[in-house]
This record gives C-alpha cells, structure tokens and sequence, in this order.
C-alpha cells in the first residue's frame, strides 16, 4: 500500500508496508508507574522514526514553537510529556483548514501526534518539564519555518488566560518571538 505524506500522517513500516492515517493532530495515553525512586514511563512507537529530541524546560510559562518544515523535509512528530505539564498546539497550515487550532493538556503519559502539515508548539504549565518528540525526518535548516504564536487567534488567547494572575513573563527566544505571522505565512506558502 502507498501512502502520501499530504493525504495523512505517514509512517512506513520497513517490512509491511503499512500505513497509519489521521488528518488531525490526536491525543494518546500511556501508563506511568511510580514508586520513591520517581516515575518510568514507557512510550508505544509505531512505523519508523528518525530521531528521537529531549526538551527539558527549568520554568513554567517556557514557550517552545511554533514550529514546521515543509517539502520534502516535513516532519511529523510524536509529543510525549515526561514529566511536568505543557499545553500543546498544533495550527493546520493546509489550504481548506488555514489556521484551525488543536490544543491538549498533556501531563506524564500522555502523547500527541502531530500531523507534518501543522506547525507546533508548547507553553510548560509546570517547571522542570521534559518533553520527548520523535520525528520521521532529519532537521533542515531550510525547510525549517517558525509562527510568532501571537499571530494565532486561538494560541494567543490560551496563554493570556494561563498567564493572567501570575507575576512571570513567557519565557521565549528571539527566534520564536521574532517568528513570522500566520497571515504573513498564508500570503507566502499557501496556495
């Protein structure tokens, strides 16, 4: 059976050919156990991965994202919570959909798949987070796009309403907050 990356998630399985497809991002859970020494946590993968990224974050309120490649670089991702608490979004960069955003609270145990045609992005809700992300493709620079999550309706509004009451500023580098807008995005890539 063939698959192609823009009809679904991909994920080529060496001997089988298979194919496991979804159009939007989805949310999975797995056990965790914990005991005095702290927590194991192990994660299903299906189909082959490329790499496999750790994202350790000292403060709440870190935001990481939003974040894509595109072409042939595409990734498509699975985001797993190690320890802490993120909010997750995933804004849809497809034509029919521009701009529909998912958003999951995702604590120890639980993963999100994100499909390869929607930037991504987290904000830490607890300090000390650790993510883990898997990634069917190799990091490319060109490829690589970044969306200023102010420009996004949806994401702006979620961490305003986390943010109010707090005495902390979002935590966020220069790439991320100097990132392109999503109208900005539309204009220059979508057809």
């Amino acid at each position: 059976m063939f698959c192609n990356k823009y009809v679904g998630i991909f994920i080529l399985l060496k001997s089988h050919y298979n194919c496991f497809m979804t159009l939007e991002p989805f949310q999975t859970d797995s056990p965790v156990f914990e005991d005095f020494r702290g927590c194991f946590a192990p994660v299903k993968l299906y189909g082959d991965w490329f790499q496999s990224n750790i994202s350790i974050s000292d403060n709440l309120f870190t935001f990481r994202g939003l974040h894509l490649q595109q072409g042939r670089h595409a990734q498509t991702k699975k985001v797993s919570v190690i320890r802490g608490k993120i909010i997750d979004f995933c804004v849809d960069l497809r034509k029919e959909t521009f701009g529909d955003t998912y958003q999951f609270i995702l604590e120890p145990g639980q993963a999100v798949f994100v499909p390869n045609w929607f930037a991504h992005g987290f904000l830490t809700l607890k300090s000390g987070t650790i993510i883990n992300y898997l990634v069917d493709q190799d990091y490319n620079k060109e490829s690589e796009v970044s969306i200023n999550w102010n420009s996004v309706p949806d994401v702006k509004e979620t961490i305003t309403k986390y943010m109010t009451g707090w005495d902390l500023k979002m935590i966020i580098n220069g790439k991320d907050e100097e990132a392109i807008t999503l109208e900005e995005y539309g204009k220059k890539y979508v057809r």
